[in-house]
């Protein structure tokens, strides 16, 4: 009988150990999850397209505001900033949204 618990205890020991490890792993995925302390996400990346081997030009939303930004190994630089509408994510075609850029661009 006390052979029996012996050997019990350490597969408990087992089982408890991995169900911790599970939980945890469950907790990290879920703070990962979380957009920040207010519960918004502030910074949203729309689009992105890369125009080299370490250049991006990127879409992004900042509160509310719309920003194409170019991105290098070295530098984030703001291109311009677009007049933010409400667009649905799922159908902003990001060639339209660059040609709006260069209009507003060559306009100023």
């Amino acid at each position: 009988m006390e052979q029996q618990l012996s050997f019990l205890q350490p597969i408990l020991g087992l089982v408890f150990v991995l169900i911790l490890i599970g939980f945890l792993f469950w907790m990290i995925k879920s703070l990962q999850n979380k957009k920040n302390i207010f519960g918004t996400r502030s910074i949203q990346i729309i689009e992105a397209t890369s125009v080299g081997t370490r250049e991006k030009i990127i879409l992004v939303d900042v509160g509310n505001k719309r920003l194409v930004l170019g991105v290098t190994s070295q530098n984030i630089n703001v291109l311009t900033e677009l007049r933010h509408e409400a667009h649905d994510e799922s159908k902003t075609d990001f060639s339209k949204t660059l040609k709006q850029a260069d209009k507003v661009e060559s306009k100023s």
